[in-house]
């Protein structure tokens, strides 16, 4: 894929097209998430890194045969493991209306690959409201069990290490 963007060889949808590249390869491979979640939408969502990974792999080093494929390959990496956490979610079978609220934000931010903001987690869990949700969040707080990451609308949890 990187090698495909790097080439260029169209005038517009390159993108696209290494995308397209990456499903078949990921089916051909055995790995069927593709057929369920969007990549594309994954990498949609985080298009600035998707460019600066593609910048720090490839540049202009491409073309001496000196790029550096790392940085690429573990972006591109974090994308299907989000999409295989997202299908798991969406395929989980278990009542998560039998959890507690507790449990289930500590599972959503342990899920994460980047820290969550209250709405997101409202978003991933709807059966409790916005102030279950903010009671949980300050009680883990409290316990030292999460931490608050920026502050205002920026702010996001995480579980400390």
């Amino acid at each position: 894929m990187l090698d495909f963007v790097s080439i260029h060889p169209f005038r517009d949808g390159n993108g696209r097209m290494s995308r397209l590249l990456m499903l078949l390869e990921l089916h051909q491979l055995g790995f069927e998430v593709g057929k369920y979640i969007s990549l594309e939408r994954l990498i949609e969502k985080t298009k600035a890194e998707y460019y600066r990974t593609l910048l720090a792999s490839s540049g202009t080093a491409w073309s001496n045969n000196d790029n550096h494929y790392g940085p690429y390959v573990d972006y591109f990496l974090s994308i299907v493991l989000q999409a295989y956490r997202e299908l798991n979610t969406r395929i989980d079978f278990t009542n998560d209306t039998e959890k507690d609220p507790e449990s289930l934000v500590l599972t959503k931010l342990r899920n994460s690959l980047k820290p969550l903001s209250r709405r997101e987690l409202m978003n991933l869990i709807p059966q409790y409201g916005e102030s279950t949700i903010k009671h949980v969040l300050a009680e883990l707080r409290k316990k030292n069990i999460i931490k608050l990451v920026g502050r205002g609308r920026a702010s996001r949890y995480t579980v400390n290490d």
